[in-house]
């Protein structure tokens, strides 16, 4: 499954910091989340892209998406 990291993302995490995410292509639903403990739920190649770019699209499994999911605030009701 992908997800797109795009706004307010850091090179260097930030606890505290939100980061707005896409699951799945559905860019008109984002998640913003911790950007430590979406930092910390990634592969090692994927932390080592995230720390290179300043906007990425990652493929993950549906396990960590759904991790994203959870842990995610959203304006809408999930």
């Amino acid at each position: 499954m992908k997800i797109l990291y795009a706004e307010n993302k850091n090179l260097n995490p930030v606890s505290g910091n939100l980061v707005r995410v896409f699951v799945d292509g559905d860019y008109s639903y984002g998640y913003w989340v911790d950007e430590i403990q979406l930092f910390d739920i990634l592969t090692p190649d994927q932390k080592n892209d995230y720390t290179k770019k300043s906007q990425i699209e990652l493929d993950v499994t549906n396990e960590v998406a759904q991790k994203i999911i959870e842990i995610g605030l959203s304006p809408y009701k999930k």
